[in-house]
């Protein structure tokens, strides 16, 4: 096949073979203007651009933001921050007045009775005796 060799004078005289149907009045004016006319296309060829556009798509700001989100979550905040701020409030005014809130929600404080062992721990306490002989006994048990 024609096609597929490489490239001699078999290939350029069935390039040029179309120009014997076409009717020519100078054969040498014929080949400068194909010269000049291939000339003109390898310029072309040349300058020539990319047609596919590579570029990435157009960012929307509108798309990226998702501005109910952000929307929601200021609302979120803002709720959170105000019950921060009524808890902070009761905690300050419980820091203040723990008394009355004692009282009020627990009732009175509960006072027990007097204690019939308390004569007896406190001599138990000032006697070094009793003092010694609890530390010899914890130390035994060790």
């Amino acid at each position: 096949t024609k096609a597929t060799r490489e490239p001699g004078p078999s290939i350029t005289r069935t390039m040029y073979a179309y120009r014997k149907a076409m009717p020519r009045a100078n054969k040498h004016l014929e080949d400068k203007w194909v010269k000049h006319c291939q000339k003109l296309h390898r310029n072309r060829l040349r300058q020539m651009k990319p047609a596919i556009d590579n570029k990435p798509p157009a960012k929307f700001v509108h798309l990226e933001q998702n501005l109910k989100k952000q929307q929601m979550d200021e609302e979120r905040y803002s709720q959170i921050e105000r019950e921060n701020y009524l808890l902070l409030d009761k905690m300050s005014h419980i820091m203040t007045h723990p008394q009355l809130l004692d009282e009020k929600y627990m009732g009175a404080p509960v006072t027990y009775g007097k204690s019939l062992n308390k004569e007896f721990r406190e001599s138990c306490v000032c006697d070094p005796a009793f003092v010694h002989k609890l530390t010899f006994t914890v130390r035994r048990q060790t």
